[in-house]
């Protein structure tokens, strides 16, 4: 199984993450996050109050995976991502 993270920066203090991975030859959105930080000086973080999905711990998440917003070009990038990580060989080595 292969992840693959988007980052988007929404303003220079907060950032939507989505995280992707593959399974049975789909891409599926695995997490959604949106974090923030209280200056530059700060690393970004989850806000208690913060919108957040997990497709693993949905008692967890504050969003339904119905609210969780999907742009075009995240899906895009995320496709471009995995199919970039696909090799053509002639035999299977571990």
């Amino acid at each position: 199984m292969h992840n693959v993270t988007i980052i988007r920066s929404s303003s220079d203090l907060a950032q939507e993450v989505w995280a992707f991975c593959v399974i049975d030859f789909q891409i599926v959105l695995e997490s959604y996050k949106v974090v923030a930080r209280a200056t530059k000086r700060h690393t970004f973080a989850l806000d208690s109050r913060a919108i957040f999905y997990s497709r693993l711990s949905p008692r967890n998440s504050t969003v339904n995976v119905d609210k969780v917003p999907l742009p075009e070009d995240v899906a895009k990038d995320a496709l471009q991502q995995v199919i970039s990580n696909f090799t053509v060989v002639k035999e299977y080595v571990r």
